[in-house]
């Protein structure tokens, strides 16, 4: 019994001394810029966060567009975007995600990235099932529209 305790001693000093080695690595930032969708964080081993992903997303095809791109990354060497020191909701070049699902899924049907990651059937899959949404949501009437316009029009 008391082998395995001093075993189990040792065992956690070295995961405490391995967790203290992984603490040092991180990078500090002093003003962490957050309010941006997509953001790298620099250092010993680079983070990317991603926060522009939506709660209804399909996970699975969110995770394998994300790996795809990363993979794409690596295999093409791409290097980042120079680093943005700004205020990201007054700057009007940088680049930004769709703004409406339109506008993302002409962008993802056209797009000879999502064909070489996901394939031309489930593209045009979710292309056919992104439009025929939109269409939809383009003819519904919301609350907000009916207690607006009712009595102006």
């Amino acid at each position: 019994m008391r082998k395995f305790r001093a075993e189990s001693s040792e065992k956690q000093a070295a995961k405490a001394a391995q967790t203290e080695r992984a603490i040092e690595r991180l990078d500090v930032v002093e003003e962490p810029r957050r309010e941006a969708e997509l953001r790298m964080i620099a250092g010993p081993s680079a983070n990317l966060e991603v926060k522009c992903v939506d709660a209804a997303a399909n996970p699975y095809l969110l995770l394998a567009g994300l790996l795809a791109a990363g993979l794409d990354g690596v295999a093409c060497r791409t290097e980042p975007p120079a680093c943005f020191d700004g205020d990201v909701y007054a700057a009007r070049d940088l680049p930004h995600v769709p703004r409406t699902l339109a506008e993302a899924t002409d962008l993802f049907a056209a797009s000879p990235f999502a064909k070489a990651a996901f394939g031309q059937p489930v593209v045009d899959h979710y292309t056919h099932f992104f439009r025929t949404e939109w269409a939809a949501y383009m003819a519904a009437v919301s609350d907000w529209e009916r207690r607006r316009y009712f009595e102006r029009i």
